[in-house]
């Protein structure tokens, strides 16, 4: 189970190295124009337009943000 701790309208081009992180997304060989080599994680900027292509959406669009945490089992 999971409880939202947040919902929020923001921009896609906003995201943080944090929030790459949170986001999850393994970073496959290819999926990203630019990656941090000591973790491997995208840059903001290439999550950016990795999500924009995949979503069909502008880094100055819109989106819902939605955080949650995973409840204690």
């Amino acid at each position: 189970e999971v409880v939202v701790v947040s919902v929020r309208r923001e921009p896609v081009c906003k995201i943080t190295d944090e929030d790459v992180v949170r986001e999850g997304v393994e970073p496959l060989p290819g999926r990203f124009t630019a990656t941090y080599t000591a973790t491997g994680q995208p840059t903001p900027t290439a999550w950016v337009e990795w999500f924009c292509e995949e979503m069909n959406v502008g880094p100055y669009d819109d989106i819902t943000r939605i955080e949650w945490r995973y409840l204690n089992a």
